[in-house]
């Protein structure tokens, strides 16, 4: 399948591998592909989320204190009361390879149905992000997306108003 993605669709797979990398997560889950989309700021499929990249990561950062706060664990702040990702876990230069999530597998397939219904053999950057709006109320990238005020449906407009 990764041979029909575009150039731009696999730059945003390969940047979520790293995003996955930077965070010190062994997997690559839906989240990450929603900020491997990110990084590419001209993407009509960036341009219509309305969202930045760092914005996205603080806010993934949030969720995850959250989560942890919820079991009872109580983050560490450092010494400038920074909790985000790059405070927490240091960058790795070698992110090897790091399996996908099954969710992140339900949302390359469902990019692939994307494309067919679109009656192209091309999978773009706007095709995976329609897939991750596809992924459901427990799925991270939908969290995310709604931790960050994104509303789906007029993400969705933009997107087929401008194809």
């Amino acid at each position: 399948m990764i041979n029909r993605f575009s150039a731009s669709a696999r730059a945003a797979v390969s940047a979520a591998v790293e995003e996955a990398g930077r965070r010190g997560d062994p997997r690559v889950g839906t989240e990450h592909l929603l900020l491997g989309l990110l990084h590419d700021t001209d993407s009509p499929a960036t341009r219509s989320i309305g969202i930045d990249l760092r914005s996205a990561r603080q806010a993934l950062d949030s969720m995850d204190n959250d989560a942890l706060a919820a079991v009872g664990v109580d983050v560490d702040l450092n010494a400038a009361g920074d909790t985000t990702a790059d405070a927490r876990i240091p960058a790795s230069r070698s992110y090897g390879r790091r399996p996908f999530t099954r969710g992140a597998g339900a949302a390359l397939r469902r990019t692939l149905a994307q494309a067919q219904a679109r009656n192209t053999s091309r999978l773009e950057p706007t095709h995976l992000l329609l897939a991750l709006l596809d992924g459901g109320p427990r799925d991270p990238a939908t969290e995310l997306l709604g931790r960050l005020g994104v509303d789906a449906a007029a993400v969705r407009s933009r997107l087929s108003d401008a194809a």
